[in-house]
């Protein structure tokens, strides 16, 4: 078997000629055994089966599977070479990048190709009062750079294990074996779709609030489900008629299914260039398309159209600035591969190098973008040249008369562009399947079968290699490092050991030093300040660190530096610093405290409203509250009454002249209406009623302005006051209906008991739930009607229930009543 680049042929009858020649010469070569189908449709299988290998143990279990296919298939065959092509060079090569990128180097090195680095090291011996280290790693977070390699060591290994088996065996078997494994994931996960699962596999519960399936990443599974569509349907295309072909199309319609079922725009787009690719492999090939495949092909380009419609459509309101903040990030992601340009963070260490100009909008764990992660991660150099690897030899699969290398190149190619506007390629849930197909395009046979004792070499590393990065798992995991944080019996040389492992493994993650010095801060430990400043520095647009550094300086009675960080805290986010300001403030009410705790001086109303809920339940307190808002102008109208309310029981006069120049400086404002009518009711109830007419008083001043007219029993006013709000009510029942309870009661609070037992039975027409049977049952016990009161007393057991406080109640109610025995109420009809 070759996949040699030869004469592109000039006619679709050339091209059918050219693919009968081409199966002719796979009649002699050997199927692939069916030990080996299985064994990669298991490991393909596996990693999306362990939550997509989203965590440390599934990687590292999916890892360990792949480096056991790899010895298998060596052991299988030994005197086969290695296929080399650019690709498997890449891989090899991005390897080794990777383990330069956590072994120690000269201090003057690192200076040179990631002064960041290097800084990071000196920032941290500083810290600890240790000697400016000579050796340091090229990595800013040696621990996530490790976890990375694991990956990377699966994918190299599935890879060459791929290529190893299909130099010398049919490839359309391991493609099948590859899209079969895919499918199963997709069945699993459609299953648990259709039966709403809200966990996976009854044992996980993912933070979505409904499951797809073991991938709990909705991107990630629209890739997953985009490249087996690709998978089954290029199958399907090239199968010859008969159960294969119908089982591929089956399966790429499962898969294109569960791929719009996600709702995510880059999978509705991945299943339109999936469709695209099958389809030009399939004329290139010279393979015949049936009418009623074609008629599917383009209810699927339908559907997928559709679908991606649907989705933008859909998210245009309601997540459209999720767009505006993933073109932010892929903005400060550029920048940041600018600060790293030469040899990058560290493979795996994006997230804490990313902190620096995050906008802590959300967790940022990838860009979303390959190319800008593996510019941040590797460097500009070596991202270009793994880029003209790959697509070298991917290009060079795309080319081949080979059919199933094709399709493999072209499901590269989809996961590529997928990975361009979305997140696919960094769990083994995507990259191992990918990186099945990458052993297959890119493989090269060799006419000789001499030896090639390197291959064992590179096996035997990965073992190694994986071995060591699973026993380090627990250390190197910054999940673990954060869970033993949260412990509350961390003992002084537990906190001293994490220190230490924080130092040297996470040195730029500025979330772990943050956790770090709150833990040290609870100790009472002194170098707590150092890694919150560390912390500062490492995530500057992150609030959190002045809130705990303002909470330790306030106990420790340094208050003037608490209110610097309270401060800076309100800057980067309103409302953060509110728990620290109550602790610097005190017992007593300090106006100045609180000034300068504000992110704007002159502005302090933001502040004083989170002093005031440190002691909500104290009046004094509160009272001063209000009377600095008012001091201090600001326009919180709702201060403004409760402030001239007191004042009117002392003085009302100047409460009412206060009121009235309030609502002189803000004439077209209606709070300020509010305000100079609700002390007008306190000091001058005939005044405030003769402005029952002006247009814009809110409902509550309405309403007590109602409430002056009963006292003063004119009915007149009352009603005129009453047929506004019901005016302003138009149309909604529920509201007239509490406005006619209220207006009944005021009404018979006043003598006019028929005409408010009237409103209150139109109340209980037009709300059955309301307030009416209540206030109804009240008028007729004092009236001591009979009738009225069992009628209001079934409607209260109707709307309670009969086993309720309020049903009892109202039932002894109107047993008082009954002049014959004492009993039940009548059960309502």
């Amino acid at each position: 078997m070759s996949s040699d680049t030869t004469a592109a042929p000039s006619s679709i009858r050339e091209r059918r000629q050219r693919t009968r020649a081409s199966r002719r010469r796979r009649t002699l070569e050997p199927p692939p055994q069916l030990w080996a189908k299985v064994l990669v449709g298991i490991h393909v299988a596996l990693a999306p089966l362990l939550l997509a290998g989203a965590y440390p143990w599934a990687a590292a279990t999916s890892a360990v599977s792949a480096v056991a296919l790899l010895f298998v298939v060596l052991l299988s065959d030994r005197g086969r070479p290695l296929p080399w092509s650019p690709g498997m060079a890449v891989l090899v090569g991005l390897g080794l990048a990777s383990v330069v990128q956590i072994i120690p180097l000269p201090i003057a090195l690192v200076q040179l190709l990631s002064p960041l680095a290097a800084d990071d090291a000196l920032h941290i011996s500083a810290m600890l009062g240790d000697a400016a280290p000579t050796w340091i790693p090229l990595s800013r977070d040696p621990g996530r750079t490790r976890l990375s390699l694991l990956l990377g060591l699966n994918v190299l290994c599935t890879a060459m294990a791929l290529a190893l088996l299909v130099e010398r065996h049919r490839p359309r078997g391991f493609m099948r074996a590859i899209a079969t494994a895919c499918v199963a994931i997709v069945l699993v996960s459609l299953g648990h779709a259709a039966v709403g699962a809200s966990t996976v596999f009854g044992l996980y519960t993912p933070i979505v609030n409904r499951s797809f399936g073991p991938i709990i990443n909705v991107n990630h599974l629209s890739a997953f489900a985009s490249l087996t569509a690709l998978l089954c349907l290029g199958l399907g295309l090239q199968e010859e008629s008969g159960p294969r072909k119908g089982l591929a199309y089956v399966g790429a319609t499962c898969a294109a299914c569960l791929t719009l079922l996600t709702g995510s725009r880059g999978g509705a787009l991945s299943l339109l260039v999936a469709t695209g690719i099958a389809v030009l492999l399939s004329r290139r090939s010279g393979a015949r398309v049936s009418l009623p495949v074609k008629v599917g092909l383009g209810a699927l380009v339908t559907a997928a159209a559709a679908g991606l419609a649907v989705v933008f459509f859909g998210i245009r309101e309601v997540h459209g600035l999720s767009d505006v903040e993933r073109l932010d990030v892929w903005k400060r992601s550029a920048e940041l591969v600018l600060d790293h340009w030469m040899a990058g963070t560290g493979r795996g260490a994006f997230e804490p190098a990313f902190l620096f100009r995050s906008s802590f909008l959300a967790r940022y764990t990838h860009p979303e973008n390959i190319l800008l992660q593996y510019g941040a991660e590797l460097g500009v150099p070596l991202t270009l040249l793994a880029l003209v690897g790959f697509g070298q030899s991917t290009l060079r699969a795309l080319r081949s008369t080979q059919t199933s290398a094709a399709l493999a190149g072209g499901a590269l190619v989809l996961v590529f562009l997928h990975d361009l506007f979305d997140f696919a390629l960094e769990l083994p849930g995507v990259a191992v399947p990918a990186a099945a197909c990458a052993g297959v395009a890119w493989t090269r046979s060799h006419e000789t079968r001499r030896g090639a004792r390197y291959v064992w070499a590179i096996a035997t590393a990965a073992a190694l290699g994986t071995a060591a990065l699973v026993v380090r798992l627990p250390v190197d995991d910054p999940a673990a490092i954060r869970a033993r944080l949260a412990e509350d019996t961390l003992s002084g040389t537990e906190l001293a050991q994490l220190e230490r492992e924080v130092a040297t493994l996470h040195p730029a993650d500025g979330l772990l030093s943050g956790l770090l010095g709150h833990r040290l801060a609870q100790h009472g430990s002194p170098r707590a300040g150092r890694w919150l400043n560390r912390s500062m520095y490492l995530a500057p647009e992150w609030p959190d660190p002045h809130v705990v550094a303002a909470l330790w300086l306030a106990r420790n009675g340094q208050h003037a530096q608490a209110l610097m960080e309270i401060r800076e805290a309100e800057r980067l986010r309103t409302g953060a610093g509110r728990r620290a300001l109550c602790e610097a403030i005190g017992d007593e009410f300090d106006l100045e405290r609180i000034r300068r705790a504000s992110a704007d001086p002159n502005d302090i109303t933001a502040a004083l409203q989170q002093a005031r809920a440190c002691r909500g339940n104290d009046a004094a307190y509160g009272a001063a509250i209000d009377a600095a808002l008012v001091a201090e102008g600001a326009l919180d109208y709702a201060a403004h009454t409760r402030h001239y309310r007191r004042l009117a029981a002392t003085q009302p006069e100047q409460a009412r002249l206060a009121a009235e120049a309030l609502r002189a400086a803000h004439p077209d404002d209606d709070g300020a209406l509010d305000v100079w009518l609700d002390v007008l009711v306190l000091v001058d109830p005939a005044a405030a009623l003769a402005e029952r007419g002006r247009p814009g008083m809110s409902v509550s001043t309405a309403w007590s302005l109602a409430e002056v007219a009963a006292r003063a029993d004119d009915r007149a006013a009352l009603d005129e006051i009453v047929a506004n709000l019901r005016r302003a009510a138009a149309g909604q029942s529920a509201a007239i209906a509490n406005i006619d309870a209220r207006h009944g009661r005021l009404l018979a609070g006043m003598g006019h008991t028929d005409d408010g037992i009237a409103l209150l039975r139109s109340s209980l027409e037009l709300d059955p739930d309301g307030p009416a049977a209540a206030a109804l049952l009240h008028l007729a016990v004092q009236g001591r009607r009979l009738g009225l009161a069992r009628s209001a007393a079934q409607h209260v057991c109707r709307q309670q229930g009969r086993d309720s406080a309020a049903c009892r109640s109202a039932e002894q109610q109107v047993d008082r009543l009954n002049p014959s025995p004492p009993g039940l109420a009548p059960s309502p009809r």
